[in-house]
């Protein structure tokens, strides 16, 4: 086992707690992230998105234990980052959590990279 075996499942294993996160608490997850969830069909489709598909991308990185999966994980995360910078100035979100976001994602994304 090297260092970087456990940078993969550290940037692997925080898309798992995100997912886990999700489907448990989608409401908590959601008005961190200001979605509004106004019907049992956007709560269900919420933890369907969030949840069960970042679930079973996490759970197969974990599996496959794969430099090119793990990859994939970090390219992912930094294209998030890169959106996230991108979408700042025609969207100003209004918490002011972005930059801690993206340094995050673009964190995770290279540590995924290495």
């Amino acid at each position: 086992m090297t260092i970087y075996d456990v940078l993969h499942w550290v940037g692997a294993g925080a898309l798992l707690v995100y997912a886990i996160v999700s489907i448990v608490r989608p409401k908590f997850v959601a008005q961190t992230l200001e979605h509004v969830l106004v019907s049992g069909r956007g709560i269900s489709e919420f933890r369907i998105a969030h949840g069960g598909f970042f679930l079973g991308l996490s759970i197969f990185a974990l599996y496959a234990n794969n430099p090119l999966v793990y990859q994939a994980l970090g390219w992912a995360w930094i294209g998030a980052a890169l959106i996230r910078l991108f979408a700042y100035l025609p969207d100003r979100p209004t918490r002011n959590i972005s930059l801690v976001s993206f340094l995050a994602e673009m964190a995770l994304g290279i540590v995924l990279l290495l």
